[in-house]
């Protein structure tokens, strides 16, 4: 399976509380169906509160703006968390400026598991929380192609890795391991099949398949790589 999505094509729907808006961009937010997820979250009220919590599946969270706190961790452009399933985290709090950040999973999970009482549904120990930064870059001065590891390959096909690349260069030739691959582009633009995709686009590989071949876009491209682990 392979899927490209620019956010153009996707519209912007009301979450279940106020001020909360999220667009859909592989699967469904709201339907437990077969397959990956992703979506991207708004919260526009500066000081807006997501209680703790856990998921029944692995899932990435990046923030593309805004900012605010995880827990004890700062959360800024561009701030990326690991969480394995069943394993608890938050609270997430909205700073002034709102929060953004795309929620990238390796299959469906529509229901948070919020704490402490939800602690009898975690099936198993809790796992990784793991935090990664990295800058919010211009590519467009980018020369070459630079890939730069953010969260180093774990045995289970774990890893996040930071790619920059001038315009016009070609992206790595690689495939997709672990759970599965997403690519997003954070600035600039990636070109597949003559097709452009800018800001904010995605791309979603699974395992054992080859990521199309793309090439940095006229402004260059700055990309997040995060694969999931294998279940």
């Amino acid at each position: 399976m392979i899927k490209l999505v620019a956010p153009e094509e996707l519209s912007r729907k009301a979450g279940k509380s106020e001020g909360v808006f999220q667009v859909d961009y592989v699967g469904n937010s709201h339907k437990n169906q077969r397959g990956p997820q992703a979506f991207l979250v708004e919260l526009e009220k500066p000081g807006h509160v997501i209680k703790p919590h856990f998921h029944h599946v692995d899932q990435f969270q990046i923030v593309v703006h805004g900012g605010g706190k995880l827990g004890k961790h700062p959360l800024q452009p561009v701030s990326v968390h690991y969480t394995d399933s069943f394993t608890p985290y938050g609270p997430i709090v909205a700073g002034d400026e709102g929060l953004k950040f795309f929620n990238l999973r390796p299959c469906a999970d529509i229901g948070a598991e919020y704490m402490p009482g939800a602690r009898e549904r975690m099936l198993r120990h809790a796992g990784r929380a793991l935090v990664a930064e990295t800058e919010d870059r211009n590519p467009s001065d980018a020369t070459g192609v630079s890939v730069t590891p953010m969260i180093e390959p774990h045995p289970d096909g774990l890893e996040v890795t930071d790619i920059l690349a001038g315009p016009g260069e070609a992206l790595p030739d690689v495939v997709a391991g672990g759970g599965g691959r997403y690519e997003l582009v954070l600035a600039g633009s990636v070109k597949v099949d003559g097709t452009v995709y800018g800001r904010w686009s995605c791309v979603f590989t699974s395992a054992g398949s080859s990521v199309p071949g793309r090439a940095a876009g006229p402004e260059g491209a700055h990309v997040l790589v995060a694969q999931a682990p294998s279940p």
